[in-house]
């Protein structure tokens, strides 16, 4: 009798652990489908360029909370747009840059700090490789959450 009760009482624990494990998953994962709040972002860049041309792909960021900095951590290019241009310089320059095949993307590390009410412009001075029309996502990050733009260039 007493070897019963420990495994029901095991077997409901056990089941109380697992219950806490899916909501706090499910927790987790609603919050990182959200934008972060306050981030208004937007991509301007030409809309056409010679092949072999330099040309800049700006990124505003502004920060709309009524108080409170923000910390733009990266900045993150996908790779069917990145594959045809040639990074030549950021600004403000870059403290990394590294591949992350999760999304195929490169992902430029900034931690620039945005104050309240603030706009910064992320500027990617880019050669144009390959003629056509080339496009992918660009993710402006804060730490784990982000804003999903497009970036877009035709290259003639």
């Amino acid at each position: 009798m007493k070897t019963k009760s420990v495994v029901l009482l095991g077997c409901g624990l056990v089941s109380v652990c697992l219950l806490l494990l899916v909501l706090a998953g499910g927790g987790f994962f609603y919050y990182m489908a959200q934008d972060p709040p306050g981030l208004l972002a937007w991509v301007e860049s030409p809309d056409q360029v010679a092949e072999g041309e330099v040309f800049e792909l700006k990124v505003f960021v502004v920060n709309e909370r009524k108080r409170g900095s923000m910390k733009i951590t990266s900045i993150d290019l996908g790779e069917s747009y990145l594959a045809h241009f040639t990074v030549r310089e950021t600004e403000p320059r870059a403290i990394s840059s590294q591949h992350v095949p999760i999304d195929d993307s490169q992902s430029f590390g900034f931690e620039t700090v945005i104050s309240a009410g603030k706009t910064n412009v992320f500027t990617f001075r880019l050669r144009a490789a390959d003629t056509g029309l080339h496009r992918g996502d660009l993710d402006v990050c804060e730490g784990m959450r982000f804003v999903t733009l497009m970036a877009q260039t035709e290259v003639r």
